[in-house]
């Protein structure tokens, strides 16, 4: 028996794509491009792709997550020389500095927690911030919403991508900096 329909290049995608994930225990990343694949196809409607692969939209989310690993870290996590939760961990971090991680986790043969750690000792705090920390809510390098998605995060409030949290310090103090200067004739920030 079979079922015969007439379906766009679009529809055929996603109904072939949900095929392959129903019918195979696939590698979390290759898991992860098919769901991008469907939720494009369906205009980013994450509620009706879940519905039709079967799945809840956080086990969705948590796939669509590991989107923010480069290409490289997800090939290894398909060659299995690295395990889910180093994905995880590297998905967190800046892409311009996943590549690099990643070569220093095989090369070294770094455990999921020992690659924890190393990412918590350049991580900052988010309650240290002397900016708002509002917009940082629904960012990628956020560990709450790591902690969210995935087993393996650095725990909660935490930023992992240093850089971006330095410069928006930077410019918090430039602005209160730039207040003064009316009133000071001499202002200097010190770091």
């Amino acid at each position: 028996p079979y079922v015969s329909r007439v379906l766009s290049d679009a529809d055929a995608l996603v109904l072939a794509t949900i095929e392959n994930l129903q019918r195979e225990r696939m590698n979390p990343a290759r898991e992860a491009e098919a769901c991008q694949t469907i939720v494009l196809n369906l205009d980013g409607d994450k509620e009706e792709a879940a519905r039709q692969m079967g799945w809840s939209v956080e086990t969705l989310e948590r796939r669509l997550a590991l989107m923010a690993c480069t290409q490289k870290v997800r090939d290894a996590l398909v060659e299995k020389r690295i395990l889910l939760g180093h994905a995880e961990l590297l998905a967190a971090i800046p892409p311009a500095t996943q590549d690099s991680t990643l070569d220093k986790v095989v090369a070294q043969s770094i455990t999921v927690q020992m690659l924890k750690e190393r990412l918590g000792q350049f991580a900052r705090k988010l309650n240290d911030a002397p900016f708002d920390t509002r917009e940082c809510a629904a960012c990628p390098h956020n560990s709450n919403r790591q902690s969210q998605l995935f087993s393996e995060a650095l725990g909660e409030g935490f930023c992992t991508h240093p850089t971006h949290y330095d410069e928006l310090a930077d410019r918090h103090v430039a602005g209160i900096a730039a207040d003064y200067k009316e009133s000071c004739p001499v202002v200097r920030i010190v770091k």
